[in-house]
C-alpha cells in the first residue's frame, strides 16, 4: 500500500512539473502578431487562414510558401493585431528585397501579382 501511495505522489509531482514547464515556455515566447492571407484581392474570398507569429519566429524574411507548406498565391493580407512598436511588411519577392507594403491593424492590402514573403520588425 505504501508503495502505491509513493508512486502516486511521484507521478503527481512529475505531472505538476511538466505542466509548470509548459506554461512557462508559452509565456516566454510572447505573441507578436496575427494576420490573415487570402488567395483573392480584397481580403474576402479564398481565406487561407490566420498566421500567428511569436517572438521566437522573428527570424527575418519568411516566404509564404515555406511557412505554409503550400504554393497557393497570396493576393491580399489583413493585419488582425500586432504588438505596439512592431510592423508587418509584405513583399512581392521571396527575399524581402523589393519595395515593401506595410499593413496596419484592421487594414487590407492587395497586390496584382502576389505577395511572396513577409517580415515583422520590432
Amino acid at each position: 500500500m505504501q508503495l502505491t501511495s509513493t508512486a502516486a505522489t511521484i507521478i503527481s509531482l512529475l505531472m505538476a512539473t511538466s505542466a509548470d514547464a509548459a506554461a512557462l515556455l508559452r509565456r516566454d515566447d510572447a505573441h507578436v502578431a496575427d494576420f490573415r492571407s487570402f488567395g483573392k484581392e480584397g481580403c474576402g474570398a479564398d481565406n487561407q487562414g490566420i498566421w500567428t507569429v511569436t517572438e521566437s519566429q522573428l527570424t527575418g524574411c519568411q516566404t509564404f510558401a515555406s511557412a505554409s507548406g503550400s504554393d497557393e498565391p497570396v493576393m491580399s493580407v489583413e493585419l488582425v493585431d500586432i504588438t505596439e512598436g512592431c510592423h508587418l511588411l509584405v513583399y512581392p519577392d521571396d527575399t524581402c528585397y523589393q519595395i515593401p507594403v506595410e499593413v496596419a491593424v484592421g487594414e487590407c492590402k492587395s497586390v496584382v501579382a502576389e505577395f511572396r514573403s513577409y517580415l515583422i520588425t520590432c
